[in-house]
């Protein structure tokens, strides 16, 4: 009965990215290195139960 506990839901997911590589030769020696980092943010914009709920069998009102 009524709407879902969390809608309407708005939500997107930001990905942010740093690679580097790094290579040397110095004579019979080869270097390598690198990083590869990744940060993910989730941006959530919800209203949890906006129009209140309903518990059956309980007695009064709850709503937020």
């Amino acid at each position: 009965m009524g709407d879902r506990g969390y809608s309407p839901f708005q939500g997107g997911t930001n990905i942010f990215t740093f690679k580097d590589s790094l290579a040397l030769s110095r004579g019979k020696h080869d270097f390598k290195v690198g990083i590869d980092v990744r940060a993910n943010q989730m941006n959530v914009g919800t209203e949890a139960f906006q129009d209140g709920f309903w518990i059956p069998g309980a007695i009064g009102n709850f709503s937020g």
